[in-house]
């Protein structure tokens, strides 16, 4: 049994925090190391295997110089005991962790960092970066730079670090405790004994509350938004499945994902390790692994219907939820795949870091065919250009996405008149929307220390709206002290459903009053 977690929550430990871009860095970082000690590659292979000492270092990392550092492997299923490139944890004077991952079964070396910089645009996510590592002047290897979970990422996204973590940690392959319903793994699934959470997840927190949680998700999931961020879950399900990122909730046993119930007894789910995402590891749950074919037509609704992962399965049979799920794969799609966007930048990165692989005795012959061509006798690792234009192409087909949303035309406000001494003192909204909505929705507020508002908007020529049936919605929200509202809008028709914008949990729009009375 796992009880509680070591590196993950000490609240000393930090990491230099990564943002997410909206596009990637053309430049690759750098870390130089200064170790002393004589062979000591061998010294950190027994300090993984014998315990969980640093190695003493001196690092040279954004132009600082670190002489009271330390080094050493890192617990992470890329070490093996006498290879060249192991991936490395490093840990700073002030206590501040930097990890560097090894891009375990990734040709390409780009899933980390591109998955991070997908799923950045939308819900939180730990950054990625790559870094050129050099030990005692001479090159070490290309790793990853991935954010610490801790106190300030969470305290960053979350806007508090006192409440619980939880990370998925199923054992596949060992005995269930007693009582324990087989296959139960990470996947939330409900049981009155603790032991079979604890069987699956690391916390130093309240495994009742987690128990709890799943309760309401199997047995009362109309009561679930109370305990769920439900809108960051949807989108980490639409980007697992858009890029088939099995290695997550939704493949087999529900591992590596991470759950932070706030102080409010919010639980927010979000992603771990990224190097298998894009078909790196290729198992549902559901028999063995897919093929390079059965991933590119992965289903859209995969688990909708199956009641061993409830976290998909509740939350779909709800008719709205199911189109905002659609929606944000609509988005990513759009954004990324339906474009040439994601192909530029993989092909920019790859040939960012072609060069410095070539210079130092790597193997090119998978990095080169990375990405268009399966690599890997036995792991079969699919291309990521040849998975994702695939899968691009498959889903831009598929009837889900056949359904059309309403658009959303240009927002506009009433403004002051011109030379006129009467100042507007609400903000009064007139948005278009086309293609029959049933509900347009503002989700506002005032205050950003406050919880969104939602109200419904009309074309019933009142409240705000102008002309009655002319397809511009309206509404009067009146200022109070703060001259500023924060929103975003919801629109839904019979069939769709769409944001405005349409990455709306990390950018929303804003207006205020001084800008409208000029």
């Amino acid at each position: 049994m796992k009880h509680c977690l070591t590196v993950l929550l000490s609240c000393a430990m930090s990491c230099p925090l990564l943002a997410q871009p909206t596009s990637l860095s053309t430049d690759i970082q750098s870390i130089a190391i200064e170790v002393k000690t004589p062979d000591w590659q061998d010294v950190l292979d027994s300090l993984r295997i014998n315990g969980d000492e640093f190695l003493p270092a001196t690092v040279i990392f954004h132009n600082q110089k670190e002489q009271q550092a330390g080094i050493r492997y890192r617990a992470f299923p890329a070490f093996t005991p006498g290879e060249k490139r192991n991936p490395l944890e490093i840990k700073l004077a002030d206590g501040q962790l930097i990890q560097l991952s090894h891009s375990l079964r990734d040709p390409s070396k780009l899933r980390e960092t591109i998955a991070a910089w997908i799923i950045g645009q939308y819900i939180p996510c730990t950054g990625a970066k790559l870094t050129k590592v050099v030990v005692n002047d001479e090159f070490y290897a290309l790793l990853t730079q991935t954010e610490t979970v801790d106190n300030q990422f969470f305290e960053k996204y979350f806007e508090d670090d006192k409440g619980d973590h939880f990370v998925s940690d199923p054992q596949l392959n060992t005995k269930p405790s007693p009582g324990c319903p087989p296959n139960f793994y990470a996947a939330l699934r409900y049981s009155n004994q603790l032991d079979c959470y604890q069987d699956h997840f690391q916390t130093d927190g309240d495994w009742k509350s987690l128990q709890t949680f799943t309760y309401l998700l199997n047995h009362e999931p109309e009561k679930i938004s109370d305990r769920l961020h439900l809108h960051q879950t949807i989108w980490m399900l639409a980007l697992n499945n858009v890029l088939v990122h099995l290695n997550s909730y939704s493949g087999r046993g529900s591992r590596n994902y991470q759950l932070y119930r706030d102080e409010n007894g919010l639980f927010h789910p979000f992603h771990g390790a990224l190097n298998l995402a894009f078909g790196g590891y290729k198992n549902t749950g559901d028999g063995s692994d897919l093929t390079v074919a059965a991933l590119v037509k992965l289903d859209p609704l995969l688990h909708a219907y199956n009641d061993d992962k409830p976290l998909i399965a509740q939350l779909l049979k709800n008719e709205t939820h199911r189109k905002i799920y659609i929606a944000q794969m609509r988005t990513i799609l759009e954004d990324f795949f339906w474009s040439d966007r994601f192909e530029e930048t993989v092909i920019e990165q790859h040939e960012l870091i072609a060069p410095i692989l070539e210079a130092n005795d790597y193997d090119l012959t998978r990095f080169n065919n990375s990405l268009l061509s399966t690599t890997g006798q036995r792991s079969q690792i699919p291309g990521l250009l040849q998975l994702m234009n695939n899968r691009a192409a498959y889903l831009k087909k598929h009837p889900m996405m056949t359904v059309l949303p309403s658009n959303i035309g240009d927002i506009t406000f009433k403004k002051r008149e011109r030379y006129s001494s009467q100042k507007v003192q609400a903000f009064e909204f007139q948005i278009p929307v086309d293609r029959f909505p049933k509900k347009v929705m503002l989700h506002y507020r005032l205050n950003p220390k406050d919880n969104f508002n939602v109200i419904a908007l009309n074309d019933k020529g009142e409240e705000g709206d102008t002309t009655a049936n002319d397809d511009i919605y309206g509404i009067r929200i009146p200022a109070q002290k703060e001259d500023t509202i924060e929103y975003y809008i919801f629109v839904e028709n019979s069939g769709a459903v769409t944001f405005e914008p349409s990455n709306y949990l990390m950018k929303r729009h804003f207006q205020s009053l001084e800008a409208l009375n000029k």
